[in-house]
């Protein structure tokens, strides 16, 4: 077709681009697509001189920091998933795990936590400290829950028949392993002091050890769904339980702030955490759904994204600064998604997002491109962009000369050939700006499967304009292609651009990607492998210091100054 038809499509597309609805509501799923086959070119060309690469600058090392309320989900798995000025430091959701992750505790500086799984096990991350656990010893029921002492220099772990272990500061107050309850314990939660704790069972019901006082029990109450967490108020002088189905009940000097209990759920709750002032709290439900009330925030949630094993524990942080500026990435995994997955599910919640802005070819657009972009900037994520790159095709070839003539000679091939790369990516530049999509780095799609010229040296000549187009928009470039595509398309083009490789089949081989011989003379900075029916990736250990290069960051979400 005519280059002035592409640009026309290229319009259609933007107006498809700006309709589109808010992405929380529509699933998004795979990003580029690959193959190793060989390149099928469509047309002929005259023989140009390849471009010579320009300098990158180096990305500068940006220490991460956190602080300020915030909380974070656990799936069974050991993912963790932090929101607001809950920091990321790790998880066990690549470890093969003896039982599934129940509890999560914070540190008192958010910067790291405690993760206990059902058959005893204790994982500490960042500042947490690991102060030891049951792992290994023969349990009569798996653990239920874990709690720390006043102090962070301790912790107790709680069985489902009441069996309670200590350790650090925790002291031992009593348990019910000689006498197990008639429904099983859920929750272990340490008075003020750390002198005493309560243990509350499925049904309701309280026992106190300690000098923890009883305020009230749903023992004798008709329950429709049981409690499935229970947290103490700040001042010691009561407690609120929540029950799976939404109710919250609230004992003591525990305000009732509200609950869904009569709204439909799409997942039961499985826990609540209180605010610090004690005039608010956060449910939260197995899908990673958030329900606030009271002075609770709303710093993001998980739903409805689809995840690999369900939430199994929320806590929320004590911090009270607000934000600063986003300065480091969560995680080094993120995904990629883009004009396929506009009926999909929704990919995890992750690190960070690298959006396709054209629909595979130049010219052409991802009709849900801003609603993918905005999800991925939604929680804790990171968004970059992509567009693919291409030749004319033979109708088009046909076209070029005209179409080209305001800036070209009728017969220089490569001026021609530099201008289509041009103003494809000009094209893709202002369908994405009218989206509300920005990004510091734009990586070209080099793959087999688009339509490529016989001579190595035109593709790169087309290549070549489109990042010169890029960069005159003030914006960093890479390529993403294979080890076997770049040099079937590009031959042997030194473009000296970062690179995302393709091409790995798992994890191990991704990180071994990151540390391979690049291709175009670029070093990796993204590693694209399957992972959990999506197209994920690896940020590699070049780019992660300078994440600041390669990714727009949200902004800072407001978070209020809770009061002590």
């Amino acid at each position: 077709m005519r280059y002035r038809l592409a640009i026309l499509f290229a319009l259609v597309g933007l107006l498809v681009l700006r309709a589109a609805p808010d992405l929380h509501d529509g699933p998004v799923g795979r990003g580029p697509l690959l193959s190793n086959g060989p390149a099928a070119p469509q047309a002929e060309a005259g023989t140009t001189t390849p471009p010579a690469p320009a300098p990158q600058a180096e990305p500068s090392l940006s220490p991460q920091h956190r602080d300020g309320p915030g909380y974070w989900f656990v799936a069974a798995d050991g993912g963790v998933f932090p929101y607001g000025r809950g920091g990321f430091a790790g998880s066990v959701a690549a470890t093969s795990l003896n039982g599934p992750v129940v509890s999560i505790v914070p540190s008192p500086t958010g910067q790291g936590y405690l993760l206990a799984s059902t058959d005893g096990g204790v994982f500490a991350f960042g500042d947490a400290r690991f102060l030891g656990s049951p792992a290994g010893r023969r349990l009569n029921r798996p653990v239920a829950s874990m709690a720390p002492t006043p102090s962070h220099q301790g912790y107790w772990l709680v069985t489902a028949d009441g069996g309670v272990f200590a350790y650090g500061d925790a002291g031992f107050h009593g348990s019910l392993s000689s006498a197990p309850p008639r429904s099983p314990i859920v929750a272990l939660v340490p008075t003020r002091s750390g002198a005493g704790y309560w243990l509350v069972s499925a049904d309701g019901g309280v026992f106190t050890y300690g000098d923890a006082g009883f305020y009230g029990s749903l023992a004798n109450a008709s329950l429709n769904a049981p409690v499935v967490g229970v947290t103490a108020t700040p001042s010691g002088g009561g407690y609120w339980m929540v029950s799976a189905d939404g109710g919250v009940f609230a004992f003591g000097d525990a305000p009732y702030q509200g609950s869904p209990v009569t709204e439909p759920l799409r997942k039961p709750i499985i826990g609540i955490s209180p605010t610090r002032s004690g005039r608010g709290y956060w449910l939260a439900s197995a899908d990673g759904g958030v329900f606030t009330y009271g002075d609770a925030g709303f710093y993001g949630s998980l739903a409805p994204a689809t995840l690999n094993r369900p939430v199994t524990a929320f806590a929320a942080g004590a911090g009270s600064t607000i934000p600063p500026r986003r300065t480091g990435l969560a995680s080094p995994f993120g995904y990629d998604v883009s004009f396929p997955d506009c009926s999909r599910a929704l990919p995890p919640p992750s690190a960070f997002v690298v959006v396709g802005v054209t629909g595979g070819r130049m010219f052409t657009a991802n009709p849900c491109a801003g609603d993918q972009f905005r999800w991925a900037r939604s929680g804790t994520s990171m968004a970059s962009v992509y567009i693919n790159v291409n030749a004319p095709e033979p109708e088009e070839m046909a076209y070029l000369a005209h179409d080209a003539g305001d800036r070209c000679h009728a017969d220089d091939g490569g001026c021609q050939l530099r201008e289509w790369g041009r103003r494809g990516a000009i094209a893709a530049f202002n369908l994405a700006r009218h989206a509300g999509i920005t990004s510091p780095m734009w990586w070209l799609d080099v793959e087999t499967l688009n339509t490529w010229l016989p001579d190595a040296n035109s593709n790169a000549v087309i290549v070549q304009g489109a990042i010169d187009a890029l960069r005159h928009e003030g914006v960093g470039v890479g390529i993403y292609s294979t080890f076997l595509m770049y040099p079937r398309i590009l031959g042997g083009w030194n473009a000296g651009l970062p690179v995302w490789v393709a091409g790995p089949e798992d994890g191990p081989g991704a990180q071994a990607a990151c540390n391979g011989s690049p291709f175009g003379g670029g070093q990796p900075w993204l590693v694209q492998y399957p992972r959990g029916g999506f197209d994920g990736d690896l940020i590699c250990p070049a780019a992660s210091p300078g994440w600041e290069h390669v990714f727009h960051a949200p902004p800072p979400l407001p978070v209020p100054d809770f009061a002590s």
